[in-house]
């Protein structure tokens, strides 16, 4: 009977890979607005606000865009009802509903400043109801000509168009369409990327779009029972509208909705909030935002992925450059800003080489780190661009679900004090951005031996090689194992390996 020494020799190969990718960044850049009349205007930094309460004595709320809780601003006594918000001086505005509805301007410490009422503002308005700004910063408001018991829909409605920069405020032009019955529209938003009016309509169950020249209402995108009606209506800067409404029936508003694409969608519920009436509500969505990605969404652990940050700042081209609106700049000029993007304490690094800034900056050291930080860079404003860069995944980082967040500071001008990154199909705004990580070991056996012919009583040597080809470090591997073949007699093993009553060889994993 031949004899058999084993020898076992255990490798593993982590794959980590290296890749190049290019930045760009667009942004958009800020004009300070100086305090007018003792009050401050609002930062543009996309914050929804309703108006809640009595006709009489509502309060300014700022909507958490992730919870849907409202914060108060203020201490009430506010009568502005067709929120809107000026995007040349950055002051919330709104209209008394009763006669004979005054025109309020609203700061941001919540208190408002009596404007008087619009010269030439129809005399058929029994009731006010939606308002918004357009393009050239003058307030459009769509006032209903029946009381309030009429049923909706029946009786068409009067747009007027105002100029607040005089005084008393100036309706410019007014007009009316059959589309627009009595409080059929319950707010009305200006998207910034296209330049486009929309509003829910009631009667309709659906989103319509406003011609700011005729008054029309279109249907657009599918029909939806929730909410059956929204009070407020705003949007952002990535296009999206937002709607604070009821559930299926007509009634208390207590919902937060978004609609990705309003020409598309039907509302997604992003969270409940506290219940109002007679709310309205407005945005300031000129300012900058930031959607961050990571490709691939799921990927092993020892290889890399790429995050992308896309900063936009899409707002349509303002007809009056010269008068660019509050916190944006005129085209051509730029806004300085920080970026940067900390990763948690998980392992996880950026490559080095992996991202380039072609528009300046100073870049903080980043390869083998967890932080990437680009400082003080100047971009224009208009458009949007991405930022790219490569992240190792360790070998050894467990299988699971992982987030991180970026963010933007020190904004110049009015965008408010920092831009958290948006991951974009999911309802919560922001949120972080998630990589789900995944073991894949790859293991291979090779077994040689160092004779090809043997007889009674020779040796031979077998040598076992287990190779863990990656790119994850092989988890739950119990052993290394080789079962003698009928006729040899195990005599040793080297790296600890034993023999079991049945003739197996076997070795601890050493992976």
């Amino acid at each position: 009977m031949s004899t058999i020494r084993t020898h076992p020799s255990l490798t593993r190969r982590g794959l980590l890979g290296l890749a190049v990718v290019l930045v760009t960044v667009v942004a958009i850049a800020v004009a300070a607005t100086e305090p007018a009349g003792g009050q401050a205007p609002l930062p543009c930094d996309g914050g929804l606000y309703i108006t809640t309460g009595t006709p009489d004595d509502m309060t300014l709320t700022r909507v958490d865009q992730a919870t849907g809780a409202l914060t108060p601003i203020g201490n009430g006594g506010l009568v502005a009802n067709g929120l809107g918000h000026n995007p040349r001086d950055g002051y919330l505005y709104g209209i008394d509903r009763d006669a004979p509805h005054g025109i309020v301007r609203v700061s941001a410490d919540g208190n408002e400043q009596p404007l008087g009422p619009a010269a030439g503002a129809p005399a058929s308005w029994d009731l006010t109801y939606v308002g918004t700004f357009l393009a050239n910063g003058h307030y459009l408001v769509l006032g209903d000509n029946a009381p309030a018991a009429t049923p909706r829909g029946t009786v068409p409605g009067t747009w007027a168009e105002i100029d607040v920069t005089t005084q008393p405020p100036e309706v410019v032009r007014t007009f009316s369409h059959p589309s627009v019955g009595n409080n059929d529209l319950q707010d009305v938003a200006l998207d910034p990327v296209g330049g486009e009016l929309y509003a829910h309509s009631v009667t309709r169950n659906r989103i319509v779009r406003i011609d700011p020249t005729t008054g029309a209402a279109t249907a657009v995108g599918p029909a939806f029972t929730a909410p059956a009606n929204a009070g407020s209506s705003f949007f952002d800067a990535f296009g999206r509208m937002w709607l604070y409404g009821s559930g299926g029936s007509t009634g208390t508003q207590d919902t937060l909705y978004r609609i990705d694409d309003p020409t598309a969608d039907t509302p997604d519920v992003l969270a409940n909030g506290p219940a109002v009436t007679n709310s309205d509500g407005a945005s300031c969505p000129f300012g900058l935002g930031m959607e961050k990605t990571v490709a691939p969404a799921a990927a092993c652990a020892g290889t890399t992925v790429t995050y992308r940050y896309e900063i936009t700042s899409e707002a349509i081209e303002w007809p009056n450059q010269s008068s660019p609106p509050a916190g944006a700049a005129e085209s051509g000029s730029a806004i300085n800003v920080d970026f940067e993007d900390q990763l948690p304490d998980d392992g996880r690094t950026f490559v080095a080489g992996s991202l380039v800034n072609p528009f300046g900056g100073d870049e903080l050291p980043y390869g083998g780190t967890d932080r990437l930080v680009i400082e003080n860079f100047d971009v224009p404003h208009g458009g949007s661009g991405t930022i790219e860069v490569d992240v190792a995944l360790p070998a050894d980082l467990p299988a699971g679900t992982v987030m991180n967040q970026a963010r933007l500071t020190d904004l110049s001008g009015d965008f408010g004090v920092e831009v958290l990154s948006e991951f974009p199909g999911t309802p919560q705004f922001p949120d972080a951005t998630p990589l789900e990580v995944r073991q894949c070991a790859d293991i291979g056996v090779e077994k040689s031996v160092d004779a090809t012919v043997a007889g009674p009583g020779d040796e031979l040597t077998y040598t076992v090689r287990a190779t863990n080809h990656g790119p994850s470090d092989a988890t739950g591997v119990d052993s290394v194992a080789d079962t003698l073949p009928p006729g040899l007699s195990f005599l040793s093993a080297e790296g600890g390996g034993a023999v079991t009553a049945d003739g197996t060889v076997r070795w601890p994993a050493m992976f």
